[in-house]
């Protein structure tokens, strides 16, 4: 194992849960279809378009354990920071915006 002394250290790790069990158990509770894939794809863009590339990392994961009614969940990472409800790429940006500005 090699650790990889320039690899980038963001600020923000954000993990979103974007299963979906819609298919193999209707009625439980599900993150996507509220946030999919796309979802993630869309922040990411705006990550990059913002120029966070170095400060803020997405990934967008399984099943992270809170299953919510409505919308999904995401986990932000060194905060440790759990946020439910998420409903929209807009939902994501929001808590983003909310850590970043916590940092300085």
């Amino acid at each position: 194992m090699q650790n990889l002394p320039n690899a980038p250290k963001p600020k923000l790790h954000v993990f979103v849960c974007v299963n979906d069990r819609t298919q193999r158990r209707p009625g439980m509770p599900s993150c996507a279809p509220s946030i999919t894939m796309e979802t993630v794809k869309q922040v990411k863009y705006w990550i990059m378009q913002q120029g966070l590339t170095h400060k803020v990392l997405i990934t967008k994961t399984g099943c992270l354990g809170i299953c919510p009614k409505n919308g999904a969940v995401l986990v932000i990472y060194p905060m440790q920071r759990w946020v439910t409800e998420i409903k929209s790429a807009d939902d994501i940006v929001s808590v983003i915006k909310e850590e970043l500005k916590k940092l300085k």
